[in-house]
Order: C-alpha cells, then sequence, then structure tokens
C-alpha cells in the first residue's frame, strides 16, 4: 500500500504539470499558427502574435480607442449599412437582422471576431485601418478591396482606452 501511494504521488507531481504545461504550449502554438485561436469563445480577443508591434509586450497591444465609438455609415463592395461600436469592445449591425460580435485594435489593424448565427464566435478578421481622421476610417479587406467609415453619430464611454 505505502510503494502505490509512492507511485501516485510521484504522477501527480510529475506527470500531471508536465501534461498541462504541454496543452498550454499547443495552445499559444495554436495561436500564432491560426489568429482564431487568439480569441477566447466568451470575449474579447487576445492580442494575435502575426501582429505584433516591435517593442511593445504583446499582451498590451489590443485595444478599443474611444476615437472608433459611434455609429458608422460603412461602404464597401458587398453595400452599405450602419455599424455601431461599443466601448465594451462589442459591435452590432441592424439590416434585415441583427449581426453582433467583437472588436477592437491591435497595433494599424482592427481586429473582429463575429457571432456565427447562434450566439458562438467565429473567426477573426484582421484589416488594416487607413486615412482615419475624426470622422472617418477606411479599412483594406484581404482582398485589398476598400471600405469606408463615415460617422453619423459618435458614442462616449469610459471603458474605452485614450490612445
Amino acid at each position: 500500500m505505502g510503494m502505490r501511494a509512492l507511485i501516485y504521488g510521484i504522477i501527480l507531481l510529475v506527470v500531471v504539470p508536465l501534461t498541462a504545461l504541454f496543452f498550454l504550449h499547443k495552445k499559444s502554438d495554436a495561436c500564432s499558427r491560426n489568429p482564431d485561436y487568439c480569441a477566447p469563445k466568451d470575449g474579447l480577443m487576445q492580442p494575435i502574435p502575426s501582429l505584433k508591434v516591435a517593442g511593445m509586450p504583446l499582451t498590451e497591444i489590443v485595444r478599443v480607442p474611444c476615437r472608433y465609438l459611434g455609429t458608422w455609415s460603412r461602404k464597401g463592395d458587398d453595400g452599405k449599412f450602419n455599424i455601431t461600436l461599443n466601448g465594451d469592445g462589442t459591435y452590432a449591425i441592424v439590416t434585415t437582422g441583427t449581426r453582433r460580435g467583437l472588436w477592437g485594435v491591435q497595433g494599424n489593424n482592427m481586429v473582429w471576431r463575429h457571432e456565427d448565427g447562434y450566439g458562438r464566435l467565429s473567426i477573426v478578421a484582421i484589416n488594416p485601418i487607413l486615412m482615419p481622421t475624426a470622422e472617418s476610417f477606411v479599412l483594406q479587406e484581404p482582398d485589398k478591396s476598400f471600405v469606408n467609415f463615415e460617422l453619423i453619430e459618435a458614442k462616449q464611454s469610459t471603458k474605452c482606452s485614450k490612445e
């Protein structure tokens, strides 16, 4: 009985922590390969390693800047609609139905996490921010097309970053 307890004790002290470290490293690796793994299912995305800005700690570069809060008219190749960016990092698009998700800024990129229609958060989208002004900005899509945003109504929040 004493030998069995000793063996089980060694297993608990050595094998379990090593297994946990393996799975933590595997998740970190997955985030580097696929940005979708950087976003928890229940909150704003974690920093995406491929967008790391030189000289800045990775944990400090995802933010929700106050300058982007409000309702915007969005116009691109796929049509025109309004989108509201909130200070808590959520967004809503109201067209024939409501689409929701998460947004943030990392470096010079707007990063998005969209709901899939069943309340689950899906893929991460990454769009470079071009020509930002107080009342407009442009995002570049992965296909190199451009989406224009014009401010309709600014919002205030204590949750956003002043940049």
